[in-house]
């Protein structure tokens, strides 16, 4: 397969990006920071925090196995990301700055090599108009560019390079042992990163195998083959220790297999039928600009660049077909991070829209690509005015000076790691009171945060069959001096065991015959309880109906907690985040009876979330 002058044909002319990639990238890292900057809805997600606390686990060393404190098995890339975490949380502190730079890393780590491929094969115009394309994108896609997950997006980094390097491959006679080596790397190591790569080193491998058939089964394919195992012991590792629960997504197979007809059906009703029109043009928009340029990079005014635009359209359509004949497809997309499962897909047509655009004199592919990139910036400004672009000093501190980990989350996904399978039946562990106390030996500032959410994910549970007498001791055993703290977190368990899940009121009533201080210590709990609703309506109406109980003073502290935590820095909030005096302000204006006894517990929690 053949390229263009100003193609890389072998390792002794490789592109020279010099002053002008440097400032694609100045570009690219100054709108993504100032998107994290105005705080809009784009700098973090749950996983974040999460995978946050388990880059904290590996600086405290908590005494858990290493490769238990994956986030999730199957997701090398995540726990490559926690380790980047860990990283960043000893260069900047443990905070939620120290997510955002991981994410510019990755973010800026695709768009490198999203560039060298342009540049590669099908020229610096192409890249330079990829560059914009990707810079200015859809806004979705913006922001799943700056969460710092470990998963489909930042898995594009090594997917493009793999399809770069697999082009160079095939642009040479006689590679050398060394550039298959390198190629063979790069997969093993996307392998472990995200199981998507499955589909890039197919398709890579099976290009390469039909028209080098000779190469591969020579002694210098061999060179590709041991830097495949070379790449993939990381994977390796993984699967020596937790066997099959490797492959184990969600409890889905990734084998499972079918046609999802009715599904796409739906999904594409959603997007393209139903709702309000401007969404609609707007989707309709991007497919039918998607298809223009995937048509241009076909038929370009030089035919040598033909052959990679067909290598990328052809991983493109297989990439397509495994997405329907799998077990993700969605039957609507109601929020911009259900894009994030597209995000390979969306990349590639970006490439090809830069190479569209570039391929054919004449004002049209141009214009359109300059449409594409318009709607992308009136995207950036929508997305800041969404958060406060003008206190973008005040925001970066409170950036600094906020925790960037979330035990709650992240205790959820470890428990089941720590648990032998027991009372509860196969793949529903539960860790016994040895297997716990290591996580209390986190280097926490704030004792009650942490033992607060062990004890809230550990009897969450409404199967447990333990009345709190047996709970109480259970926490005993584990710490008999944090009692107090893991009080904070047994709100949920109150209310299960007052047969109350919806009902806080009952169970405040159910607590009254109870001695103090428990009594007054689980009427907190339960004004604080992380199963309650995280929607600002649902608490408000929460606190409204328990007003009048007699345990009403601890339990609207605990409630004031619940609002900060729920609703500043729920990791999964809903508009408000991080925005603490937008909340109180909320707090004080629904609940003008109730907020002067709140706000002892809002502080309370603002400090536990803000490093010392």
């Amino acid at each position: 397969m053949g390229a263009s002058g100003g193609s890389d044909l072998g390792p002794e002319k490789r592109p020279r990006w010099g002053f002008e990639f440097g400032a694609w990238s100045l570009l690219l890292l100054g709108l993504r920071a100032l998107l994290v900057l105005a705080l809009a809805d784009v700098f973090f997600y749950g996983e974040e925090l999460e995978k946050g606390a388990a880059g904290k686990a590996l600086i405290d060393g908590i005494g858990v196995a290493h490769h238990k404190l994956a986030y999730h098995y199957y997701e090398g890339g995540g726990f490559f990301i926690t380790h980047l975490k860990a990283l960043a949380f000893l260069a900047v502190g443990e905070n939620l700055l120290a997510h955002k730079l991981c994410g510019l890393l990755t973010c800026w780590l695709v768009f490198a090599a999203f560039w060298r491929l342009l540049d590669a094969h099908f020229g610096r115009r192409a890249a330079r108009l990829g560059a914009l394309l990707l810079i200015f994108a859809p806004l979705a896609l913006q922001r799943i560019s700056l969460l710092s997950l470990g998963i489909h997006y930042e898995s594009m980094a090594l997917g493009l390079l793999l399809l770069d390097e697999g082009l160079r491959v095939l642009a040479i006679d006689r590679p050398s042992r060394w550039r298959l080596f390198r190629l063979g790397l790069i997969a093993g190591f996307a392998l472990f990163f995200s199981y998507q790569s499955v589909l890039v080193i197919g398709w890579v491998g099976l290009m390469v195998l039909l028209r080098k058939p000779r190469v591969v089964l020579s002694a210098t394919g061999l060179a590709g083959f041991a830097g495949l195992a070379i790449g993939a012991l990381p994977l390796v590792y993984m699967g020596w220790h937790v066997g099959a629960k490797l492959l184990d997504i969600h409890g889905t197979s990734l084998t499972a297999t079918g046609s999802n007809a009715e599904r796409v059906t739906s999904l594409a009703r959603s997007l393209f039928l139903d709702g309000e029109a401007w969404p609609r043009a707007v989707a309709w928009f991007y497919l039918l600009a998607g298809c223009i340029g995937t048509v241009l990079a076909l038929v370009p005014a030089d035919s040598r660049r033909r052959a990679p635009a067909l290598y990328l359209v052809g991983f493109g359509a297989l990439w397509l077909l495994a997405w329907y004949l799998g077990p993700f497809v969605p039957e609507s997309i109601g929020h911009w991070f259900a894009w994030l499962r597209f995000a390979p897909l969306a990349v590639i047509a970006v490439a090809l829209g830069g190479a569209g655009a570039a391929s054919r004199g004449g004002p049209l592919p141009v214009t359109l690509a300059l449409l594409v990139v318009g709607l992308g910036a009136a995207g950036i400004v929508r997305a800041l005015l969404q958060g406060q672009p003008a206190t973008m000093g005040a925001n970066l501190a409170m950036l600094r000076e906020t925790k960037g980990y979330d035990y709650r989350g992240y205790f959820k996904m470890l428990m089941a790691h720590l648990g032998e399978e027991g009372e509860f039946g196969p793949g529903e562990p539960r860790p016994s009171v040895d297997q716990l106390r290591p996580l209390l030996g986190y280097a926490e500032p704030d004792r009650e945060l942490l033992a607060g959410d062990l004890a809230a994910r550990w009897f969450e549970d409404e199967r447990i069959h333990m009345d709190l007498q047996a709970q109480l001791g259970a926490l005993d055993a584990l710490s008999a001096g944090d009692r107090a703290a893991f009080l904070r977190g047994m709100g949920a368990s109150a209310l299960v065991g007052a047969k109350a899940r919806l009902d806080p009121a009952k169970a405040l009533a159910a607590l009254v015959p109870l001695e103090e201080p428990l009594r007054s210590q689980l009427a907190e709990a339960i004004g604080y309880s992380p199963g309650s609703p995280e929607v600002a309506e649902s608490l408000v109406a929460t606190v409204r109906r328990c007003a009048d109980s007699p345990l009403a003073d601890p339990f609207l502290k605990g409630a004031g907690a619940r609002f900060y935590r729920n609703l500043v820095v729920s990791p999964y909030g809903q508009g408000r985040v991080l925005n603490a005096a937008s909340v109180r302000a909320m707090m004080e204006a629904e609940l003008p009876d109730e907020a002067g006894r709140m706000l002892a517990g809002f502080e309370a929690e603002q400090n536990r979330w803000t490093l010392p």
